[in-house]
């Protein structure tokens, strides 16, 4: 925190002249270059479309997975993957990990139509 500012802004990262914040701490966003705001969570049913930024809010959508905010991991050749989302900071949130098994695989053309398989 920075103690010059820390009168006008406790989450305040760093400043000018002790007046003016120009950078916040991990977990807020400098709003119209005046104050330092908490960033928003998504409500439920809603996903992270981007994350909280140093100048900017998280902006949230309807869905169930967010692009960008995920991390897949391979289990070998098994068909087996795991999509782990990311939380805010980057960091794998893995108690929320969606863990996918696939059984088949078919190769469509892009009218739908078989063109082989993987197995």
């Amino acid at each position: 925190t920075c103690e010059a500012c820390s009168d006008i802004d406790a989450e305040c990262a760093s400043c000018t002249d002790g007046t003016t914040c120009t950078s916040c701490d991990t977990g807020f966003w400098l709003e119209d270059a005046l104050s330092c705001t908490a960033c928003s969570t998504c409500a439920e049913g809603e996903v992270v479309e981007t994350a909280c930024a140093a100048d900017a809010d998280t902006v949230c959508r309807s869905g169930s997975l967010a692009t960008g905010l995920v991390t897949m991991k391979l289990h070998g050749q098994s068909g087996k993957f795991d999509l782990v989302p990311l939380d805010i900071d980057g960091n794998e949130d893995t108690a929320n990990a969606l863990k996918i098994a696939m059984d088949y695989l078919r190769e469509l053309d892009a009218d739908g139509n078989i063109i082989g398989n993987g197995g």
